[in-house]
């Protein structure tokens, strides 16, 4: 009687166990969380710690991905504000890519402004921001 008890026992623990692991996808080793694309589909890899954007770049050639970056925002003629995300201006627009992609950070992109800076958006509300430059700021890669 007492197996079946401690076959039973380990039976739910391990059972919720992976019940807790199917509610969040992970990348990288468990190091990242998954992000899916608004307009795609397609899973991007963001770190779960924020660094500069050196190492921002360096962790993503580490997993054999590459930093996501403005033109990977899916644009179309029917989204606003999507025209000249390529320009130095692209702060006025959004990134329909990442649109109520459901995280609330900042993450670096790959896609540099002049010599000391990087683009930032926010996955939440798919707004473009810059940091200030590369190692003024501390957010997260998003890995494509």
């Amino acid at each position: 009687m007492k197996k079946i008890f401690l076959l039973s026992g380990a039976l739910l623990i391990t059972s919720s166990i992976v019940m807790a692991d199917d509610t969040i996808e992970t990348c990288a080793n468990g190091m990242g969380t998954v992000i899916v694309g608004t307009v795609s589909g397609y899973k991007y890899c963001r770190a779960n710690k924020g660094m500069n954007w050196w190492n921002a770049y360096a962790w993503c050639d580490a997993i054999g991905k590459k930093l996501f970056t403005l033109e990977d925002c899916q644009c179309s003629d029917t989204i606003s504000n999507c025209a000249g995300l390529g320009s130095v201006n692209a702060r006025d627009h959004l990134c329909p890519e990442l649109m109520n992609a459901g995280n609330e950070w900042y993450v670096w992109t790959g896609t540099v402004i002049g010599k000391n800076d990087a683009y930032l958006i926010t996955p939440s509300s798919g707004k473009i921001g810059s940091a200030g430059g590369y190692t003024n700021s501390s957010h997260p890669p998003l890995c494509k």
